[in-house]
């Protein structure tokens, strides 16, 4: 069923647009109250970036376990 494999990629890729949307709101949010908004940008794009190599690490452990056999 190759549809569904695409529409949790769609859902994936909104999910993340999402995510993004919301950080890059923070940031905003933070420059316009005049705080320190290099400092949330800075740990914003590291959680981001640190969610996708945890989701990568996730699938590859899972395809680990589903391809080795009991």
């Amino acid at each position: 069923m190759p549809w569904v494999y695409l529409n949790n990629v769609t859902s994936g890729n909104s999910l993340a647009a999402l995510d993004f949307t919301n950080r890059i709101g923070a940031v905003h949010h933070s420059y316009q109250a005049g705080g320190h908004w290099e400092r949330v940008l800075f740990i914003e794009s590291m959680n981001f970036a640190l969610s996708a190599v945890g989701t990568a690490v996730v699938k590859a452990g899972m395809a680990f376990l589903l391809a080795v056999p009991p």
